[in-house]
C-alpha cells in the first residue's frame, strides 16, 4: 500500500519516544533518526 513504510516508522516512532522517555539513553538518539527519516519523506 503506498505510504507504507512512512506509516510504518511513524507507528514505531511512539514506541521509540516512549522507551527514550522511559529509559533514555539510545532511544533517544534512535527516535531522532527516525524523525529526521519521516521529514525527508514528506518534504
Amino acid at each position: 500500500a503506498p505510504g507504507y513504510a512512512v506509516r510504518k516508522t511513524l507507528y514505531k516512532l511512539y514506541h521509540v519516544l516512549n522507551h527514550a522517555n522511559l529509559f533514555g539513553g539510545g532511544y533517544a538518539a534512535q527516535a531522532e533518526r527516525m524523525i529526521e527519516r519521516l521529514l525527508a519523506e514528506v518534504r
